[in-house]
């Protein structure tokens, strides 16, 4: 808004930005569609948020909060592909892929 000729700039009272803030505890709400709402920047939003006077307090823990301090492994199975001698034209590469099934 700021640089726009004839627009003021707006002013949220601490109750409004407690409401917005709280919108974005629904599930399936994004701030960018809260934001959008009221034709403001999700960036204000945001900002709000980590400041604890209008951030919800029943708010869910940051992804970065709700990890374990430990590590998390996952297994991992390596499969063996079978090694592929490539043709030196471009023809000849196209023919042998169509005919493994890589190219369809």
């Amino acid at each position: 808004m700021a640089g726009k000729k004839g627009l003021k700039k707006r002013v949220w009272s601490d109750d409004e930005k407690r409401t917005i803030c709280a919108q974005t505890l629904t599930p399936g709400v994004s701030v960018a569609l809260v934001a959008r709402r009221y034709s403001m920047n999700a960036n204000l939003i945001f900002k709000w948020l980590k400041d604890p006077r209008f951030a919800p307090k029943e708010s869910a823990p940051s992804p970065e909060e709700s990890m374990p301090l430990d590590g998390v492994f996952l297994p991992v199975e390596i499969a063996r592909v079978p090694s592929l001698t490539l043709p030196t034209c471009f023809h000849e590469f196209h023919r042998v892929c169509r005919a493994r099934g890589v190219l369809e």
